[in-house]
């Protein structure tokens, strides 16, 4: 088996990185804060102190960053992973950032004779732990051959949408539609505890037809539950990334007056204190439990 690196092993990546270990890989691993790594090390994975290092021991690179500037500081900084590059090394980043900057970093590392692929997914923690992400590929078919079958041990599909920066671009119209569903969902929790309908005979009902949404059940099982923290999924990473989406109806020229409401919500639910807590928590704060929340 070849050496995969992994840097970023937090909720998703940690997930991921778990599967490919366990498809008996080599890993190498590097993560900001080296305690998220200690269960992969216990499982035989190898720890480099810093990014290059993973990418000077390893065939593949594979990351699952926080955000743009998580992006920028690992490939891009001087003694990054652009400068680690050799040639014939596929470097594969996993988090959701603008599609410019990923053409960015691959025109860096196309000069050093490496490929990159953005190749955001959907699924959250629990589809990462159980191999059913479904990732979206950005970058060349040549590139993606080299990785399919690491990338088959944690996603049921894999499908690439064009080139670099395609994959993200599609990321976003999914976290489009995933937002506008959790703030309705939301609303919907709200209305049910309000009108004291019971969650459990409503969703028997909700779920059984057109209004039925992954977000819908998601939310009324966390709230049901009281798992609004610690769940790998935050307001604030929300509001982050819908700032990107927004930029991009925004370039495209369509009035997406739904997405404005939905983002709208998160800020809402940011500005009153709950940025660190699961996006199902709108379903408590549309009726105004924020000390609930």
């Amino acid at each position: 088996m070849s050496v995969v690196g992994f840097i970023g092993v937090g909720a998703m990546g940690g997930a991921m990185a778990t599967r490919i270990a366990g498809a008996g890989h080599q890993l190498v691993v590097h993560n900001r804060t080296p305690g998220r790594a200690e269960p992969l090390l216990a499982c035989g994975a190898l720890w480099r102190a810093s990014p290059a290092l993973v990418a000077r021991d390893a065939d593949t690179v594979f990351s699952c960053l926080r955000d743009g500037e998580a992006v920028e500081a690992v490939f891009l900084a001087p003694g990054g992973l652009v400068d680690a590059a050799r040639e014939g090394q596929v470097f594969v980043e996993h988090g959701t950032f603008s599609p410019d900057l990923a053409r960015t970093v691959a025109l860096r590392l196309r000069a050093k004779g490496s490929d990159f692929l953005d190749v955001p997914i959907t699924g959250g923690p629990p589809g990462a732990a159980a191999g059913t992400l479904v990732a979206m590929v950005g970058g060349s078919e040549g590139a993606l051959r080299q990785v399919a079958g690491t990338l088959q041990t944690y996603c049921r599909s894999v499908v690439r949408v064009g080139d670099v920066g395609c994959g993200l671009e599609l990321k976003l119209v999914n976290q489009l539609l995933v937002s506008t569903h959790m703030a309705a969902a939301g609303e919907a929790v709200a209305l049910l505890h309000r009108i004291g309908i019971q969650q459990d005979l409503a969703r028997s009902v909700l779920t059984g037809g057109w209004a039925d949404s992954a977000m819908l059940g998601r939310s009324l099982d966390h709230v049901t539950a009281d798992l609004l923290e610690h769940t790998g999924v935050t307001v604030d990473g929300m509001v982050e990334v819908l700032a990107l989406v927004a930029d991009l109806t925004e370039h495209a020229g369509v009035e997406a007056s739904v997405f404005a409401a939905s983002r709208a919500s998160f800020a809402r639910a940011a500005t009153l204190g709950a940025g660190h807590k699961d996006p199902a928590v709108l379903g408590r704060l549309t009726v105004g439990d924020l000390d609930g929340a």
